[in-house]
This record gives structure tokens, sequence and C-alpha cells, in this order.
């Protein structure tokens, strides 16, 4: 666990962070740093955030779907996406990236 004051972006320091394969990271807030997502995923290094509202993707395939009842917490939906994001003034696609 890493806990810093707001000002500090965790692009930062995420890729000093030494985080084993297999691990699952989860961060607070619609969190886009889709670079550091696809290294990580290379890695079998997963993450879960909350979707931006106005993110560019495409779902490939739909994994699971759950209906839940009122008031219920859960995993709606898992799709394997491609994402694209813009870097320098030129969009990136990014294949393969679980959502949940």
């Amino acid at each position: 666990m890493k806990i810093t004051v707001a000002k500090i972006h965790d692009k930062n320091f995420l890729s000093e962070i030494q985080v084993p394969q297999f691990s699952m990271l989860v961060f607070n807030k619609a969190y886009n740093y889709y670079k550091q997502f696809n290294e990580w995923t290379e890695k079998k290094i997963y993450s879960v955030t909350h979707q931006k509202g106005n993110a560019l993707y495409t779902v490939l395939k739909t994994v699971s779907v759950t209906i839940l009842a009122a008031k219920q917490a859960g995993v709606l939906k898992e799709e394997d996406i491609e994402v694209t994001y813009k870097e320098k003034k030129e969009l990136i696609t990014l294949k393969r990236q679980r959502i949940c």
C-alpha cells in the first residue's frame, strides 16, 4: 500500500513499485493511466478501477454478466476490451485489457 497526499499523481511512483505476478491492484476513483495498465497486464498483474465515462474502448468478448438484486454489491459485467487513449497527441490502442 502506498498513501500519498492528493497533489502527488500516482504515475510519478507506480512504475517503481515491485508487484508480483498475478497480483490484483485496486484503485480509488476513475484511474486512467492506461499505459501502466498495459505494462502490468503484459506481466500478468491485474487492476480494478472505475471506468471513466468518456473512455474509448471496444468490447472484444463478454466474459460474464451478473444480475444483482436491489442494493446488492458485486461485479455486474466482466469484458475483454481494447482501450484507445491519447498520448502526446497520438492515439494508442491497447489490446486485451479486462474490465469489470
